[in-house]
């Protein structure tokens, strides 16, 4: 119920990333992109601004599975 309610902690808590040195590691968010994910939920229509290599696509998935898994 928890992870259907907050996205960012499901992302957290269960998506995991594969780290250059570390290898599978659980997803850190900064939190640009913990703001990110609560814009698109509140609105639909949501533009983002900001620098290549700053996490966008990840963000994205993130937000993807969770509506995958929870609508």
């Amino acid at each position: 119920i928890k992870c259907a309610q907050d996205p960012i902690y499901f992302a957290e808590k269960y998506i995991k990333i594969v780290h250059v040195d570390d290898g599978v590691i659980p997803i850190k968010l900064y939190d640009y992109q913990k703001e990110i994910i609560q814009k698109t939920n509140a609105n639909r229509n949501t533009i983002v601004v900001t620098s290549r290599q700053a996490g966008k696509t990840t963000t994205a998935a993130a937000i993807i599975l969770h509506y995958i898994l929870f609508s």
